[in-house]
């Protein structure tokens, strides 16, 4: 078991030391700016820097809302009121935890020692699952396990979001998808908020992991091993050519690895080379909030809400790889515009 669990934790970034010690290790934040704006008689406070995001629960709702209205909100799996972020016109009021910082961080790291042996347990069992009801040909009931395991994923926090754009996305019809990625939370919260059967690329570390790597053989997951040089592109070639064939759309994270400090880096041309060579519309995909939540390297995770915008597909029929540099830079542009927009915040 303690095997098993360690290349569960080691994929994730949970060394089992650190979850099973109690560190005051320090909470990742951003500074966060109230606007002063009064609602419904309420006066929220002059620009005030915030510098734990624990510590703050935010509502934004546009100014036509009553403050009723924006408390009711909407898709909140954490149990909190959620900002509406994509609103060009919206307010904040902000309300702090009471709990002192040395006991919130005990509490922190003993649901985290609980909750990581206790969803290792319930992913092989859904796993299993999986295994059988793909066995059967049982495909829809294979896509409801997904979305079941994925949403117990963002409860660990637990994590809320938001998503935009999904209109975008036509029944039935395959797509490229390329996203920015933060944290491993953007896994189950792309698996969530993508309404079609997506596939991932699945690092060889996830395949360590005895009846979970042969989910991921069985669910059809692309295995890639970073360490294998041209035979792992020729496999990478291979896994997403029979994903498509079987009829799902792919996702890909174009930066290749976890943002480590957050922000958005330089996305790699591999990605867009494989998007071409798929023929399939590439859609970019903005992701925000996950790395508060689990940054790279961190023992621990934290209550959280995340924001996935969906946008308008690309076509690639027509371009060769002579046109990967230009759709690199589109896709790069196109996240990077909404990433900072939900992202940064002023510091005054």
């Amino acid at each position: 078991m303690a095997p098993v669990l360690e290349h569960l934790t080691a994929a994730c970034g949970v060394p089992i030391e650190g979850i099973l010690g109690i560190r005051a290790e320090p909470r990742p934040h951003r500074q966060v700016v109230r606007p002063l704006q009064h609602i419904h008689g309420v006066e929220l406070e002059q620009a005030n820097p915030v510098d734990d995001p624990a510590e703050v629960t935010a509502i934004d709702s546009p100014l036509r809302s009553g403050l009723g209205e924006s408390l009711r909100g909407q898709g909140n799996a954490a149990g909190l009121v959620e900002p509406q972020l994509l609103h060009s016109s919206s307010v904040r009021l902000v309300q702090r935890t009471t709990l002192p910082p040395m006991l919130r961080k005990i509490l922190i790291a003993v649901r985290t020692a609980i909750a990581v042996p206790l969803f290792f347990v319930f992913t092989i069992l859904i796993s299993a699952t999986f295994i059988l009801v793909m066995t059967l040909r049982l495909r829809r009931v294979g896509e409801w396990v997904v979305q079941f395991w994925s949403g117990a994923f963002l409860l660990l926090p637990p994590m809320s979001y938001e998503v935009a754009g999904s209109e975008h996305i036509k029944p039935g019809t395959q797509y490229f998808f390329l996203a920015n990625h933060l944290s491993n939370f953007d896994i189950p919260l792309l698996f969530r908020a993508i309404p079609t059967p997506i596939r991932y690329l699945a690092k060889k570390e996830l395949y360590k992991i005895p009846v979970f790597a042969q989910a991921l053989h069985v669910a059809g997951m692309v295995k890639i091993d970073r360490g294998a040089g041209a035979s792992s592109y020729a496999a990478i070639n291979e896994g997403v050519a029979r994903a498509k064939q079987n009829g799902y759309s792919l996702i890909v994270f174009a930066e290749g690895t976890r943002s480590r400090d957050g922000e958005l880096h330089p996305f790699k041309k591999g990605a867009f080379r494989m998007a071409i060579s798929t023929g399939l519309p590439v859609v970019p995909v903005t992701v925000n909030g996950t790395w508060e939540t689990w940054p790279p390297g961190s023992k621990l995770f934290y209550r959280g809400h995340a924001n996935v915008t969906i946008h308008k597909p690309v076509p690639t029929a027509e371009l060769t790889v002579k046109d990967i540099d230009a759709l690199r830079s589109q896709v790069y542009d196109t996240i990077d515009e909404q990433f900072h927009e939900l992202h940064d915040r002023p510091t005054s």
